[in-house]
């Protein structure tokens, strides 16, 4: 955890979601974490925790939350076509 992404975050940070987003491609899988958080005067970033700096306990809820991410896209990809027809 040399360049551990989270020491980027202000401690006064609040974190509003992380969420697990796999990435396939040329026969490898990635497996980030991205999280979402609100600086102090409340500035929006995003941050990206790489799979060598994810605990266990994330890398144990990591499957889940990838699978709810996707059911998620796709509901408001149903959302989405709904309005677009009106």
């Amino acid at each position: 955890m040399k360049n551990h992404a989270l020491r980027c975050m202000p401690k006064d940070a609040r974190i509003l979601t992380a969420w697990a987003e796999p990435i396939s491609g040329l026969g490898a899988l990635y497996r980030p974490l991205w999280i979402h958080y609100l600086d102090r005067i409340g500035t929006k970033y995003d941050l990206c925790l790489h799979p060598v700096d994810q605990s266990e306990e994330v890398q144990a809820l990591y499957d889940i939350s990838a699978a709810v991410n996707a059911a998620m896209i796709r509901a408001v990809e149903r959302i989405r076509k709904e309005v677009k027809k009106t």
